[in-house]
């Protein structure tokens, strides 16, 4: 293994995986942290700009490429945002009345997510590659403002469903398989890679952190719950625990960050670990109306945010300050 593993931004493909469910990053703080720009699903005014004190929703209105829809937002450099839509990556100054073109999708992609690692300006899209009868999981790394988005490749995938990345401050990295939770990294990926040499495509390391999914199988739909939305502040991991397939109750619970040596890499999923793991995990907040959820954190750490859109009114559950819920 390199000895660069925390250089390179996370990504990943399922290759001939079929995706059941793709959850987009919806939501992302503004940069002054007073407000929380969450994805609509108006064509015209693609995002609402909610006010986190009063939890007044603003639409914003956003041109960008014709007939396209938003699917992902990510906080960027410079308070700018990342704007993923089916078809193209964005990039928005809040305020401007158009986004700005970075890349389109690669043939046959369709885009479902994005995140960027803002320390190092490296941008991780999820997405489905469209084949002639179906649709696969994937994911694409944009290492670099002027590179392309390169493929990832995953020797043994984790799941089924592979989404929900979010970057940790070192470049490593969470998200969700198959509705737990796993850690992980990139490494560069290319024939007789020599320093300095940029990589052809990454490949992925990882290990399920939290086996925190509720499986099991019945005659009528499951009663399956597992993470569909991931932030993390300071000192905790916030997932979006929901029904998994179909819609439905859910909660917000958080637990414990994984914790790697500086430089180094190790498989924290030992029995003892996982135990651990799995005795941090604490409710933050019980949802039973089964709407929309927006789950983000400021980028220090210091806020995290907890929305809901249901039956068309939207409002704020809890906000989180230095650990402390208030509801």
């Amino acid at each position: 293994m390199k000895k660069n593993v925390f250089a390179g931004i996370v990504a990943g493909s399922l290759g001939l995986l079929t995706c059941d469910m793709a959850c987009a990053a919806n939501a992302v703080f503004a940069a002054d942290g007073k407000a929380v720009f969450t994805i609509t699903e108006q064509a015209d005014f693609p995002l609402n700009k909610m006010d986190v004190a009063s939890g007044v929703a603003t639409p914003v209105k956003v041109a960008m490429g014709k007939d396209d829809v938003l699917v992902g937002i990510a906080s960027a450099e410079s308070n700018e945002l990342y704007l993923a839509t089916q078809h193209a990556l964005w990039r928005w100054t809040p305020g401007s009345p158009r986004a700005r073109w970075v890349e389109d999708a690669p043939k046959r992609v369709e885009l479902v997510d994005v995140a960027c690692h803002v320390p190092s300006g490296r941008v991780l899209l999820a997405a489905q590659i469209k084949s002639k009868d179906d649709k696969h999981c994937a994911f694409y790394c944009k290492p670099e403002r002027r590179r392309p988005m390169l493929y990832v490749s995953i020797r043994y995938p984790p799941g089924d469903v592979l989404e929900n990345p979010v970057f940790l401050p070192d470049g490593s990295f969470l998200f969700s398989a198959d509705g737990d939770l796993w850690h992980g990294m990139l490494e560069d990926g290319g024939e007789n890679l020599k320093p300095g040499d940029k990589p052809d495509f990454f490949n992925l390391y990882a290990y399920r952190y939290a086996p925190i999914a509720d499986r099991n199988t019945q005659p009528g739909t499951p009663f399956e719950t597992g993470i569909s939305a991931i932030a993390i502040s300071q000192k905790k991991v916030y997932v979006h625990f929901s029904r998994m397939y179909g819609s439905g109750w859910g909660s917000v619970l958080r637990l414990n960050l994984p914790v790697q040596e500086k430089g180094k890499w190790a498989n924290l999923n030992s029995a003892k670990d996982v135990v651990r793991t799995l005795s941090s995990i604490e409710e933050v907040y019980d949802m039973t109306e089964g709407g929309s959820v927006y789950l983000c954190a400021s980028l220090d750490g210091q806020l995290m945010y907890g929305g809901e859109r249901s039956s068309g009114k939207y409002r704020t559950l809890f906000i989180v300050d230095d650990e402390k819920i208030k509801r």
